[in-house]
């Protein structure tokens, strides 16, 4: 209320000069300034200044005179004249805009190198305009041709299609890594890079190098790996895969992408690597399992036991614990250590992580396992009779200790008639 009152006293005061000096004084200022910062101040003020602002509206003396006006066909006269001359600015040339400009470049195929330079007359800093010179009018080898991309990428530096035309100069000079990095800058500024990516496969000499032209930061991976998978290149996917997965910021989706390829390709190297990333970043036994999945494929029987040795504790997905029961199964019947694959397969079914059909899997086993035991029992008579055959003419074979009774065995010694005797 203190504030009001103060302000209505200074208003009056203002308004009184107003009226009788018509000077500005220090009072009429401040209430300028004050009403000019109502809102500052909050609803009271505000409040307070739109009543007081419509009285002082009411008491200030204002001087009105008629001013002289131009008649209504001289105004209409001037209007027209206007417009006239603007429409005739607006239909020269000169006053193209940028947009219009581009799309005329871009509709036109070819253009003459007066078109050109018209263009870069009206917009100076326009990067299309020397692109497309440096594209019409000079060699991959031209010195010319280089200044001028470089000043089209100093005016637009993250344009794709700039980037492009260098890295197709780059590689026609067989500068196949700069290249590579023009490529890369391309894709990351291209909005659908398709048809980029696309190109690089095709013109890169090696699918490492296709991978190098794809960036690393890129954020929608599954757009390239969909590129890349319906031009059947998994290879340069692969690859590429291999660089993102290293960066700082680990991605276990795409640790398992990569896992995922590189066991498609065989390629067991890479797997076990990104295997091993994947336990560093995620401990679990998700990692685990794909670790002992690819340590099996590398015939790393030791390194498969070692990693599951602790199985039975395992807790969470049942799937994953039973495949890796099976994996250690599998592990020790590779190393023809029978009667412990067995006791494991007896004890995962025991533990009924495979019930109903899938229990077949501990079945299809164990019959594996005696079909190994008969064919190495077999395999060995083979190679004693081998051994013998190969004896000389004067081995012998082994004979049944006794006949049947009745007959009388002839002991003398059998000879093998398709071997040479010796001199």
């Amino acid at each position: 209320m203190e504030t009001s009152a103060v302000s209505a006293g200074t208003l009056g005061d203002s308004i009184r000069v107003g009226i009788n000096y018509n000077t500005p004084t220090p009072e009429s200022t401040f209430n300028v300034v004050l009403f000019q910062s109502t809102v500052d101040f909050g609803v009271e003020l505000f409040g307070l200044a739109i009543p007081l602002t419509m009285v002082a509206a009411t008491l200030l003396v204002v001087p009105f005179r008629e001013t002289t006006r131009p008649s209504r066909l001289t105004t209409r006269a001037a209007i027209v004249g206007a417009l006239v001359l603007a429409a005739a600015i607006f239909a020269h040339p000169f006053t193209t805009s940028v947009q219009e400009d581009h799309d005329a470049l871009v509709d036109k195929r070819t253009h003459s190198y007066e078109e050109l330079r018209a263009e870069l007359t009206r917009h100076p800093l326009d990067y299309l305009g020397y692109g497309q010179i440096a594209v019409e009018f000079g060699s991959t080898t031209d010195a010319k041709k280089i200044q001028l991309i470089n000043h089209a990428l100093r005016l637009h530096p993250t344009h794709p299609g700039l980037h492009k035309l260098a890295a197709r100069m780059l590689l026609a000079n067989r500068l196949t890594k700069q290249a590579a990095v023009e490529y890369s800058l391309a894709v990351r500024g291209a909005m659908k890079p398709g048809t980029l990516v696309a190109e690089i496969v095709t013109v890169m000499p090696t699918p490492a190098d296709a991978a190098a032209a794809l960036p690393t930061d890129y954020k929608n991976v599954d757009v390239l790996l969909k590129t890349l998978d319906d031009q059947k290149r998994n290879d340069v996917a692969e690859r590429w895969l291999a660089r993102v997965v290293e960066n700082p910021q680990h991605d276990a989706t795409l640790i398992d992408k990569l896992y995922k390829l590189a066991m498609l390709h065989k390629d067991f190297d890479t797997a076990k690597h990104v295997a091993l990333l994947r336990m560093n970043v995620s401990h679990t036994s998700t990692s685990r399992l794909m670790l002992a999945k690819v340590r099996f494929a590398r015939q790393e029987y030791d390194e498969v036991l070692s990693g599951l040795a602790d199985i039975a504790t395992w807790q969470g997905r049942i799937d994953e614990q039973s495949e890796a029961w099976l994996l250690m199964c599998d592990a020790r019947r590779e190393k023809k250590d029978y009667d412990e694959a067995i006791k494991c397969l007896h004890r995962l079914d025991g533990a009924g992580l495979l019930p109903g059909p899938k229990r077949t899997a501990i079945t299809q086993r164990l019959t594996g396992i005696e079909e190994d035991r008969e064919h190495e029992v077999r395999a060995k008579v083979i190679e004693d009779i081998e051994h013998s055959l190969k004896a000389g003419s004067g081995a012998t074979l082994p004979l049944p200790s006794a006949g049947t009774p009745g007959q009388t065995l002839d002991k003398s010694p059998i000879h093998n008639p398709l071997l040479k005797p010796k001199p």
